[in-house]
């Protein structure tokens, strides 16, 4: 009996797995969808706090790599030509059949040496094209060129892309990108699946029904979470410490790292070495033979492509071999390898309609004067009771309130205007509203208050 129920399960998957390849539903429920491009100004700060706003550190990073070369391809032609070099360097380095690393060897040299060195553009020092000369003469009697032959280039390579394309790349919207991909990957909310995990309930930064992703990213960094009544008073202090607005009280930025998370009452009794060695049984362990799912058709989507493996080296299984550890560089690797172009090209579609929308409605000319424009929260409703999304326009002389259509394209007509004629002053600190901290409290003539937030 336990035979049949094994091959009805292993029956049942099969099918999933088939019906999977002409459902096109199942297979979109796994596109990757990048956060809205307004979590620039967040992740800037952020990476800043990091110190990974350097070339170096995002250079070095497969996707901001890509990025990087997009922009250098699409904006600056010469700094093209030397980021190809650097590329084809790096193709050379990594071939391990001579006679092909020879051949290629060669090709560097007349298309990016000699060519430039022919039209007087060649920007290296005359060193290495001496150094890069006397191997490949020598290897014309030994048929041998080193793997290191144009690896002094590699340095003043990188000291150019940085000079002349780092700056206006920060500045571009692969920046932006790179920020929306870089938020995908570190998943900076990761500290609500603990607290939905113990209390089975959606993020405590969601109102009930709340499906407005720009109102959940704006909870998430202004408003602090209540925790409900049942929690003990070990995950309570385990959650509060970990959700900690406050930087320097969050768990694990006190100066000690996950030794505060380990040493909380919830973990009391917790052998952290039986942890790292996964010694610990799994607290839930599938029957065998079960599909484990509501329904077989939910498990089958399996596109090859989109799951695409990646072959580990030695060095990977060494870091693995007691602990799954976690490499950034691998997933970014395999997001390059498979969904990476895709995605972008979807995002680049919607923002030039996005773009060409605001184009027609004639947002903000260019010749405009207006200071600085964001989307704010700002408190409104009968009863000033509710926070409602603004568009807010700062000009020299007056305050602009929009509304917005749902293509995200602003209503001229619902446009409030304050005369900074008719503002009497403004609140010198922040003040704390409705749960909502860092609130700006405008006080108009009239006696009445506008509250704003971000």
């Amino acid at each position: 009996m336990a035979d049949l129920e094994a091959v009805l399960a292993d029956v049942s998957f099969l099918m999933a797995m088939e019906k999977s390849k002409s459902t096109p539903a199942a297979r979109a429920s796994k596109k990757i969808t990048l956060p809205d491009p307004s979590i620039r100004s967040v992740m800037i700060k952020y990476l800043s706090k990091t110190g990974e706003i350097t070339f170096d550190k995002i250079f070095n990073q497969r996707l901001g790599f890509l990025l990087f070369k997009e922009f250098v391809e699409q904006q600056m032609e010469e700094l093209a030509q030397v980021l190809s070099f650097y590329e084809e360097v790096q193709k050379f380095e990594e071939l391990d059949c001579e006679e092909m690393r020879l051949k290629l060897g060669r090709n560097i040299y007349d298309s990016f040496i000699m060519q430039e060195l022919l039209a007087q553009s060649h920007r290296f020092s005359m060193s290495l094209v001496k150094n890069v000369q006397e191997l490949l003469t020598a290897s014309r009697r030994s048929n041998f060129l080193p793997q290191d032959t144009f690896r002094p280039y590699t340095a003043e390579i990188r000291d150019v892309l940085e000079k002349e394309g780092f700056e206006p790349f920060l500045k571009s919207d692969r920046f932006t990108r790179f920020c929306q991909w870089k938020n995908l990957e570190l998943n900076i909310n990761r500290q609500c699946m603990l607290r939905q995990a113990a209390q089975g309930q959606h993020s405590p930064f969601r109102h009930h029904k709340t499906r407005d992703k720009h109102e959940i990213d704006r909870m998430t960094l202004t408003v602090s979470p209540d925790l409900t009544d049942s929690a003990s008073p070990e995950i309570r202090a385990l959650l509060e410490g970990l959700l900690a607005r406050d930087v320097d009280q969050r768990l694990g930025c006190r100066g000690r790292g996950a030794a505060e998370v380990k040493e909380q009452p919830f973990f009391a009794g917790i052998d952290w070495t039986q942890v790292y060695l996964q010694k610990y049984p799994a607290p839930l362990v599938p029957p065998r033979g079960e599909v484990n799912a509501h329904d077989a058709f939910d498990i089958g989507s399996f596109d090859e492509e989109d799951t695409k493996g990646i072959k580990l080296t030695d060095i990977d299984q060494q870091l693995y071999r007691n602990f799954p550890l976690v490499v950034s560089e691998r997933w970014q690797l395999e997001v390059s390898e498979t969904v990476f172009k895709v995605v972008n090209q979807d995002m680049d579609k919607a923002e030039l309609k996005r773009k060409a929308k605001r184009d027609d409605s004639g947002e903000l000319a260019a010749d405009s004067d207006c200071i600085v424009e964001g989307e704010v929260q700002r408190l409104g409703g009968p009863f000033l009771q509710s926070w409602q999304k603004k568009h807010l326009k700062l000009f020299p002389n007056r305050l602009e309130f929009h509304s917005k259509s749902r293509d995200s394209v602003l209503l001229k007509k619902s446009a409030e205007l304050i005369s900074m004629f008719d503002i009497k002053d403004i609140c010198p600190e922040f003040q704390k509203l409705n749960k909502y901290e860092n609130c700006i409290v405008i006080n108009l003539k009239s006696d009445q208050k506008v509250y704003i937030t971000s």
